[in-house]
């Protein structure tokens, strides 16, 4: 909703994923989880903008037709790049993120045993 900060929103699906689970399998499941709710609501209201632009023929209706085209047009566009552009870059960000974690702790295992032995 409109009240979840932007940060919990976009990797919903993502941050839920079992730590057992492989990285590309989590974002399949993710983002399988949210294909239904995204496609009805892209859905809904696109079939709720046909009609502008199929029977908008009355005076001044053309600002209501490039209107209700210019939003069909942006909720077509933006639900492909939900479904497919945002799992791909959250994969390789964090398959970035994960040798960077892995150095980090390699590195404070090792100031710990440095610090144990001295």
């Amino acid at each position: 909703g409109y009240g979840t900060p932007k940060a919990q929103r976009v990797p919903y699906a993502f941050a839920r994923r079992h730590p057992l689970l492989p990285l590309p399998e989590a974002i399949v499941q993710g983002t399988l989880e949210r294909v239904r709710p995204i496609l009805m609501t892209t859905s809904t209201t696109v079939l709720g903008l046909l009609p502008l632009v199929l029977f908008g023929d009355a005076t001044g209706a053309n600002i209501w037709d490039a209107l209700a085209l210019v939003l069909i047009g942006g909720l077509m566009s933006s639900t492909l790049f939900v479904l497919t552009i945002t799992p791909a870059v959250y994969h390789v960000l964090e398959r970035t993120k994960l040798p960077r974690e892995r150095r980090t702790l390699a590195s404070e295992s090792a100031q710990e045993v440095s610090s144990v032995s001295a």
